[in-house]
């Protein structure tokens, strides 16, 4: 089953990546969550993990009250900017989609969008 639409932010700047804590209840609610970029590098998965790795990042327990979770992952970051050819200056918005029965959100790096931060 489809669910909700989502969203996962890179902001190279900071390192930072942000994910809606919604997906990752709705995956249910994982100690660690994975990242993994589809060979043709249309598509990235996130999907609940057993721990941690390189592209495994741990899903902090205070984090329930929150609308967003926060990871730092400069490693990473810069592993995304080389394989999707992202400028490391500006920050991007990718739209996904939940799969509650597979536990998966799949994010569609076609269509990734430049994000107009605020000064």
């Amino acid at each position: 089953m489809i669910t909700d639409a989502t969203y996962i932010s890179f902001y190279f700047r900071s390192n930072t990546i942000r994910v809606f804590l919604s997906a990752i209840r709705s995956i249910g609610s994982p100690d660690y969550l994975r990242f993994r970029i589809s060979g043709d590098k249309h598509q990235m998965v996130m999907e609940p993990f057993h721990k941690k790795e390189f592209t495994s990042f741990k899903v902090p327990r205070g984090a329930k009250n929150l609308n967003q979770m926060q990871i730092r992952g400069k490693r990473f970051c810069n592993m995304i900017i080389k394989e999707l050819g992202y400028d490391p200056l500006l920050s991007y918005r990718i739209p996904g989609k939940i799969y509650e029965q597979q536990q998966i959100v799949l994010f569609d790096l076609e269509r990734a969008a430049v994000i107009r931060e605020r000064n």
